[in-house]
């Protein structure tokens, strides 16, 4: 019998999705770029992107095949502890057993430790489930790239995923107070799907290394950005 974990984000990432799509439809000219390239990506994913707003993690899921057996349920690395007081009134939003109940997985208190922190992640990809993770850590609302953990790294190498690039850009200028306006323009795009093994050393012995991997991963959404042409353009 399937457990609650995988159930339960199935039906709310669904609403989530039809939601989404139809809001983004409504409020911004969503372009979507690359899903050709997971067409043949089975097993444990990691989605790794960048990170400029809170819309970020819903659109990752938005931008994929409504029904996927590979990425449906997405589940997400969080920040240990909700403390979401800087978004103020959304705050009442962010709590653990919605986020959970959406695929937001929080890393477990480890002292860095990424065998701990990252346990239930683990678990999940050693399940050929999907993970999305966002390396900076924080959102960066000007677009820019900053310092990267490690952790992706780690997780690509205790599971050997494949792991997908995804840029994002435009998502922080999104308003909900530009219903029907169409003034911002927001693209997703995948890249090529890349084993683990191509980006890690071996052995990896430190978790410099970890990090390392990481950055080439960012710089590769660095250039996926720069990319011209358009698979998908929601209605206009």
């Amino acid at each position: 019998m399937k457990s609650a974990l995988y159930i339960i984000p199935i039906i709310t990432q669904g609403a989530i999705y039809l939601a989404t799509r139809t809001l983004f439809g409504l409020c911004a000219n969503l372009s979507i770029r690359g899903v050709e390239n997971l067409g043949d990506v089975r097993g444990p994913t990691i989605f790794v992107a960048n990170h400029m707003s809170e819309w970020d993690g819903i659109l990752v899921r938005a931008g994929l095949p409504f029904f996927s057996k590979t990425f449906s349920p997405m589940y997400y690395v969080a920040r240990t502890g909700w403390s979401w007081h800087e978004f103020r009134w959304r705050s009442f939003i962010y709590k653990d057993f919605i986020l959970e109940s959406v695929g937001a997985i929080q890393k477990t208190p480890g002292n860095r430790n990424y065998a701990i922190t990252l346990s239930r992640h683990i678990a999940l990809l050693k399940k050929g489930r999907c993970v999305c993770i966002f390396p900076e850590g924080k959102i960066i609302k000007d677009g820019g790239i900053a310092e990267v953990h490690g952790g992706v790294g780690y997780l690509a190498h205790v599971s050997d995923a494949t792991l997908i690039p995804v840029s994002i850009s435009g998502s922080n200028t999104m308003r909900l107070c530009h219903l029907f306006s169409k003034r911002s323009d927001v693209t997703l795009t995948y890249g090529k799907p890349i084993p683990a093994h191509v980006l890690l050393p071996h052995p990896v012995t430190s978790i410099e290394q970890y990090k390392q991997t990481a950055q080439r991963i960012m710089n590769e959404i660095k250039t996926l950005s720069q990319v011209q042409p358009c698979i998908h353009v929601s209605r206009q």
